[in-house]
């Protein structure tokens, strides 16, 4: 006895949004492996900017960490209303 055979699922398609996720990240990926090379003239100063840059991005970071714990003081629900979360 032989099972009987399923239906082939459909092809899956790349829709509007996942093509613009798609290039958007190849793009943001492409920034990150091609930026050292082009600092590279700059020697010192280079790793200056990376250090500024990356201590601004943690300071990003401590930011949004601290305005997700004023949320969810405020907000508990899982999907709240947001003009009630800030206070509109």
């Amino acid at each position: 006895m032989s099972e009987p055979e399923k239906p082939a699922a459909p092809p899956r398609q790349l829709g509007f949004w996942m093509c613009l996720a798609l290039v958007v990240g190849n793009m943001i990926g492409s920034g990150v492996f091609l930026l050292p090379a082009s600092l590279a003239p700059y020697g010192l100063n280079s790793i200056l900017g990376w250090i500024f840059t990356a201590s601004g991005g943690v300071l990003l970071a401590i930011v949004f960490a601290a305005l997700a714990r004023v949320l969810a003081e405020l907000c508990t629900q899982l999907a709240c209303d947001a003009r009630k979360c800030v206070g509109l």
